[in-house]
């Protein structure tokens, strides 16, 4: 005979909580940096983890740091030793794919430190041109989980590359070391809505000569250029015109999806043969 076990009113509460709150933490790319000395490939990118609908860089590092050897994490040498250095840094780029846009809901990473790395670090974005700090942590010697919420308005329907940074600081000598032992971006990625693609008629893009020509009945502020596989090949921002010549892109003939977002936000996208 079968034994039917009642769970206690608080015990379902407990189980729905931790079901509810797994589905809002909800990976789209993820690295559990494993292995010898992943260092020595700059940006690190095996055993990542991605969502089908946006491209990533993998873990790099800045110009002013330099890869040093270390097992199951991405580990960096010559760190400041004064103030924030905006070349001494790891940094993560996603971009999602053409129709669709991000919403972002925390950064996990867990970082490490030598007696004389870094003490301090602070995340930054693209947002802004990686002006304002996002969150602020001493450095950890001992590896810890850090988890910064990215639920703010500034972190949805992210429709073109963001970048994320983690800056140390404050080293105790330039010799001393500092790692990223793992990290997940969590959050969603959905397509599109419909008024997203309206107003198409308003917008004509063609070649000239060796260039592509967009113009628009309204002021362009952003343009982008995907390829069909959603990989980014063109990006420029603050155009404030209603026409543009593109003549300094790297595209082969092939046919493109160009998304135009205009200063009334209307957001057009087109596929063209270039």
């Amino acid at each position: 005979m079968k034994i039917l076990h009642i769970l206690s009113p608080k015990t379902m509460l407990i189980a729905l909580l931790i079901i509810g709150n797994a589905s809002l933490a909800q990976s789209i790319w993820t690295n559990p940096i494993t292995g010898s000395n992943p260092n020595s490939t700059d940006p690190y990118t095996i055993g990542q983890t991605v969502d089908a609908n946006i491209t990533v860089s993998g873990i790099g590092r800045g110009s002013g740091i330099t890869g040093n050897a270390g097992n199951d994490r991405f580990n960096a040498t010559a760190w400041t030793t004064s103030g924030l250095d905006l070349t001494d840094y790891y940094t993560f780029t996603l971009t999602p794919a053409a129709n669709y846009k991000i919403n972002l809901s925390s950064f996990e990473f867990t970082l490490q430190r030598s007696s004389t790395g870094p003490v301090n670090y602070a995340l930054r974005s693209s947002i802004d041109n990686f002006t304002a700090d996002i969150s602020t942590g001493a450095f950890p010697m001992t590896a810890a989980l850090q988890t910064v919420a990215l639920s703010g308005a500034a972190f949805q329907n992210i429709t073109s590359a963001i970048t994320f940074r983690i800056y140390g600081y404050n080293a105790g000598s330039n010799v001393g070391t500092a790692s990223v032992n793992d990290f997940t971006f969590n959050g969603t990625t959905t397509t599109l809505a419909n008024d997203e693609f309206s107003n198409k008629n308003t917008i004509l893009i063609y070649k000239q000569y060796n260039g592509l020509v967009v113009s628009s009945d309204f002021p362009i502020a952003n343009l982008v250029i995907y390829d069909l596989q959603g990989r980014l090949l063109y990006n420029r921002m603050d155009i404030n015109s209603s026409t543009t010549i593109i003549n300094d892109a790297q595209i082969e003939n092939q046919i493109l999806v160009v998304r135009i977002t205009t200063f009334e936000n209307q957001v057009v996208i087109k596929k063209i043969f270039y």
